[in-house]
């Protein structure tokens, strides 16, 4: 929309053009506003429908944000604005503005242009009503943005919990949490459920449910930087359900409602005025100071990845962007826009995140199959199949990523055949001495953790491929000990205290100082206990060797704008040496044997250059004439240091 304003101001400068942005609820409203607001374009709020009449009559402003029921009031109080240099962007355009209130746009603005935006696909006969805006001006797909890249794949897992609990289901639970886990970890989750013969009856099925997700998210979002989101049915169930999250301990859970005299989702009157609802608003108003408060620092706590799971009820379920978000819990009755505008809370965009994750916990899709572009449940069958491509992904998907990415890993190696296990090892370590390939191997390693770690998330399709995927984590065992391997022995380990040398030789080396000297010496590779272990650990000469020259390469590297020609020497010292171990030329024990030497000499600072006697010791005097090398040929050079 900004930029579109952009255009149209562009554009049509001359004729002075006058834009209105409407929406159908508040929270959109603000965001709308403060969009534009963060840019050079700024855009009045109208607070009322007399303020609205205000904004359009004085021509106070370029640029007016609104709620649609605002033009009630306008339509009373205005004469119609008969300009045609008017421009109407209508968001959300699939809902409220098809009814009364789009005709009362048209009487307050009868000649103005109508853009209508919608962020969901629109239903089959919601198609036939786009004729209130025109035609179709551009699609851009749920599919297109997914490969584009611009949002992420969700992937579906339906796990539906009956209202009433049986032994069946508490079976299946304590079955699919405990799986994975050690006997340490075991005892402390039967510790919990042990609890569970308390509650009563009307609880038990909140209990479970709370009691599972709970599991799952320490499993799948401890250690990252990820949140998640629950949609729960009512307010109360909602505190039901914080008050057990509580109870475990283990997470920091939040709960944003409305105030309890607003209807949200399927909720009754006499439910929403509950003692239990309205005990929890005073405490919030208490805490917070007021609802504005409360509902900005949750959302703030949440956005910042300070809150694990907010518990929500219809808050937040639209209009609402927090990257950190990847898993979508749901336990309440969602369908058609209101079901894909709720998924689409977790398919944002994040460093280090590359799926969004749906576990519903009221079976809402009773299919789900992307090959046929089917969705059949919670109404998602009245729109056109294309439309939905690619919008939700079925959890079985994952293990066909699953063995992609352990088919590809093991491909790379496919020509390497050793008898033994020791063999094979140091074989697919030698056969990694490219750079690119070792990248490769990085890059295919990431995605094959990274797609054992999803499907560990997706209880039922774990439970139904568990001996494939222990025996795909087995050769992940193999391979992430190479991978450990291969680090060490061509360094491409990021050591952190070298960066912090780089750091302070580049601050050296562009501040000034009255005089010069030396700022940094070369260290014996050879005497870091650290790096020793991890000769040690590598086995195989040649192996050692490898890591003594990276370690090496990189310490020339660091050095080299201090006396590129002393440092150059070294590097085709170490280059020809390598080369000679390569051609087979020297054995594996006359390579570690150079590579030593090589270690003990840079440390020392040998002469490998042949400098004149009288800038033996002199350093910065060593860097000059390596320069000067290069400016005059070898006789020139050969005559200076006769005379």
């Amino acid at each position: 929309m900004v930029m579109l304003c952009r255009y149209i101001f562009y554009r049509y400068k001359k004729d002075k053009p006058k834009v209105v942005i409407v929406t159908d609820r508040v929270d959109l409203d603000d965001q709308i506003h403060k969009t534009f607001n963060d840019t050079d374009l700024r855009a009045s709020k109208a607070i009322s429908g007399n303020n609205l009449v205000s904004l359009i009559n004085n021509d106070g402003a370029d640029i007016v944000t609104t709620i649609v029921n605002k033009f009630k009031t306008a339509v009373d109080n205005i004469e119609p604005v008969l300009s045609k240099d008017v421009f109407i962007l209508v968001d959300e355009s699939h809902r409220t503005q098809y009814g009364s209130f789009h005709t009362k746009m048209k009487k307050v603005f009868p000649n103005a242009c109508y853009l209508g935006f919608t962020g969901t696909p629109l239903m089959k006969d919601e198609k036939n009503t786009m004729i209130k805006f025109g035609d179709l001006i551009h699609t851009y797909t749920i599919s297109k943005a997914v490969a584009d890249g611009t949002i992420l794949p969700l992937y579906y897992e339906g796990f539906m919990v009956d209202q009433e609990v049986n032994q069946r289901n508490i079976d299946n639970t304590l079955d699919i949490i405990t799986r994975k886990l050690n006997d340490s970890q075991k005892q402390d989750v039967m510790k919990k459920w042990s609890r569970f013969s308390k509650i009563a009856s009307s609880d038990q099925r909140i209990y479970l449910i709370a009691f599972r997700i709970n599991e799952h998210y320490k499993e799948n979002l401890g250690d990252t930087p990820f949140n998640a989101m629950f949609a729960t049915n009512s307010k109360v169930d909602s505190i039901r359900y914080l008050k057990y999250f509580e109870r475990f301990e283990d997470l920091n859970v939040k709960l944003l409602i409305s105030a309890p005299d607003m209807r949200e989702g399927f909720d009754d009157i006499d439910e929403e005025s509950s003692d239990e609802v309205v005990r929890f608003w005073k405490k919030m108003m208490a805490d917070y100071g007021d609802k504005e408060t409360y509902e900005r620092r949750i959302k703030d706590e949440f956005i910042h990845g300070d809150i694990d799971i907010l518990i929500v009820v219809d808050k937040l379920l639209t209009g609402f962007d927090a990257p950190s978000a990847q898993i979508l819990y749901i336990d309440k009755p969602l369908k058609e826009h209101n079901l894909l505008q709720a998924i689409a809370r977790v398919n944002r965009l994040q460093d280090g995140k590359d799926r969004g994750i749906i576990i519903d916990f009221r079976g809402l899709l009773s299919e789900l199959d992307s090959a046929m572009n089917m969705y059949s449940g919670a109404g998602l069958e009245n729109f056109d199949p294309k439309d939905l491509e690619d919008t939700l992904r079925d959890s079985k998907m994952a293990m066909s990523e699953l063995r992609q990415s352990h088919s590809v890993l093991l491909d790379m190696f496919i020509n390497i055949d050793e008898k033994s296990n020791e063999d094979y090892f140091n074989a697919c370590s030698n056969f990694l001495y490219d750079d690119k390939l070792r990248n490769k191997f990085y890059e295919n390693m990431r995605n094959l953790r990274r797609n054992i770690k999803f499907i560990e998330a997706l209880d039922s399709v774990y439970i139904e491929n568990e001996k494939e995927i222990l025996s795909i984590k087995k050769d992940l065992k193999f391979f992430e000990e190479l991978e450990k391997s291969v680090k060490s022995r061509y360094q491409d380990i990021v050591d952190i205290s070298s960066l912090n040398d780089d750091m302070q030789n580049l601050i050296d080396r562009n501040v000034s100082s009255s005089s010069t000297s030396r700022i940094t010496h070369s260290i014996n590779i050879l005497n870091d206990k650290e790096f020793k272990s991890e000769l040690a650990r590598l086995g195989n000469k040649a192996s050692q060797a490898d890591a003594i020259r990276s370690r090496l390469s990189q310490s020339i590297n660091s050095n080299y704008n201090f006396n590129p020609m002393y440092y150059e020497k070294f590097s085709e010292m170490i280059e020809k040496t390598l080369n000679e171990y390569k051609d087979k030329r020297i054995t594996e024990a006359e390579y570690l044997k150079k590579m030593y030497e090589y270690a003990e000499d840079f440390h020392n600072e040998k002469d490998v250059v042949g400098y004149p006697i009288n800038i033996k010791n002199n350093f910065s005097a060593q860097a000059y004439y390596g320069e000067l090398l290069k400016l005059y040929d070898d006789e020139d050079i050969v005559n200076s240091k006769k005379n």
